[in-house]
């Protein structure tokens, strides 16, 4: 299921450059929402908040597309 959900390009696993150009991606076709996921199995909650954090404090940023789905001025 893994290897089925990265292959269809949908996921936004990597590094915060990897992410930020997914989502530039998506913002691209139109899309100006994305839901996330971040606690997978028993992930611990450090981890998990980690994860969030960076997301919003790396990837966004570096994608240029502002909280909202608003394309960064």
């Amino acid at each position: 299921m893994y290897d089925d959900i990265i292959a269809s390009g949908l996921s936004l696993f990597g590094s915060p450059r990897t992410v930020a150009g997914k989502l530039e991606r998506l913002a691209a076709m139109g899309l100006d929402h994305v839901m996330s996921l971040h606690n997978f199995g028993l992930m611990p909650q450090d981890l998990v908040l980690d994860s969030m954090q960076r997301l919003m404090e790396q990837a966004v940023p570096l994608s240029g597309v502002a909280r909202g789905g608003v394309p960064a001025v």
